[in-house]
């Protein structure tokens, strides 16, 4: 996903205007969008679940098991070809290894049953209930797998923290391209899901003022993401 942000001159006579490109002052976005902070939750909140930080025993060392599995199974979309692969049958070994550690069984049975999918599911899930400012659990209830992690939204903002500061970073260079202040930006409208996640809402209440926030409906919009309003 993206995050866009337009900053366009709207007013009442421009309603029926069919061109408005003359309109738009300044353009742009960033890679950075609900995927991102979803795999982000995968990696910090569920992976441990799944065997990351478990250790097994190798002569007279204590070794962690290699990283590179859960590093894949932050990107759900190409999990699928983990099913067969040398990563997943190291996970054999390492399960022996480690004393037959359930939460590195968890793992196999999690890519053996093809539910990579619906785990990241309860994962946006729990994203979604953390927009009330509420704590909620990643909850996930497969075969021999039982997660019930709790989550909180001051975890959720140290987790995606270097990419919420890279958006704040990105609208004040927008802003300083187009040679705008903060105050001469009368309205914010914003859509898309990634405006539920309050992290990036505190962005814009610190840079433009609560006041200046518009919402809509957040997943239908004329323009998608994020638009400044002059």
């Amino acid at each position: 996903g993206t995050s866009d942000f337009t900053i366009m001159n709207l007013s009442p006579d421009k309603i029926r205007k069919e061109d408005r490109k003359d309109d738009i002052i300044a353009h742009g976005g960033v890679y950075i969008g609900g995927d991102l902070f979803d795999s982000e939750i995968m990696w910090y909140k569920v992976t441990p679940h799944l065997g990351r930080g478990v250790k097994y025993q190798s002569y007279d060392k204590e070794i962690e098991i290699p990283s590179i599995l859960y590093r894949e199974l932050k990107n759900w979309e190409r999990t699928f070809m983990l099913k067969e692969s040398k990563l997943r049958r190291s996970m054999d070994n390492y399960y022996h290894l480690s004393g037959n550690n359930p939460k590195i069984d968890n793992v196999r049975v999690l890519i053996d049953n093809n539910h990579v999918f619906s785990l990241f599911k309860g994962i946006e899930q729990s994203k979604i209930n953390l927009s009330t400012g509420e704590d909620t659990t990643i909850d996930f209830e497969k075969e021999t797998i039982h997660i019930h992690e709790p989550f909180t939204p001051g975890e959720f903002a140290t987790i995606i923290e270097r990419h919420t500061t890279e958006i704040e970073r990105y609208i004040l260079k927008i802003l300083d391209t187009a040679q705008y202040n903060a105050a001469d930006i009368d309205s914010v409208f914003i859509t898309g899901g990634s405006s539920l996640v309050i992290p990036v809402r505190e962005i814009l209440y610190r840079i433009f003022g609560k006041d200046k926030i518009r919402t809509g409906n957040t997943f239908n919009s004329v323009a998608y993401g994020l638009s400044l309003s002059y």
